[in-house]
């Protein structure tokens, strides 16, 4: 599985610690369809939370109307959203937070990835192939 990585940036201007660093998955986010709300209260997902629970409402008011069928069948389409950019929307908050792209590489999970890439960093760095951090 491929992970996106970004490096979370220090307040006093110096080297970022990549012992912070965050591995996100470039997959489908299922549990964003199981449990949306949760999901995006756990990503701390703010914006897309408010938005979700205004249409979730929205929807659920339409279905009590003569619109019911399409209420019904629009009200999947934010979970469906979520699913397939729920990560996407992980990695724009992170970067809107200050968060530093740091590569990217292959895992099984998150701590696997991040470990190939800075394990794979700092074998470079030993054999003189890039500057020693």
């Amino acid at each position: 599985m491929i992970h996106t990585l970004h490096i979370h940036p220090d307040e006093n201007g110096g080297p970022a610690d990549i012992w912070e660093a965050v591995a996100i998955p470039e997959t489908k986010a299922p549990w964003a369809v199981i449990a949306p709300p949760f999901w995006l209260a756990y990503h701390r997902l703010w914006w897309p939370l408010v938005v979700y629970l205004l249409v979730a409402v929205t929807g659920f008011a339409l279905l009590t109307t003569p619109a019911a069928p399409a209420a019904f069948l629009l009200g999947g389409l934010p979970g469906l959203y979520l699913l397939l950019e729920g990560h996407q929307l992980r990695r724009n908050a992170v970067e809107r937070d200050g968060w530093t792209f740091a590569g990217v590489a292959e895992g099984h999970d998150p701590e696997e990835a991040l470990a190939r890439h800075f394990g794979r960093l700092t074998d470079m760095a030993h054999r003189g192939l890039i500057g020693a951090a």
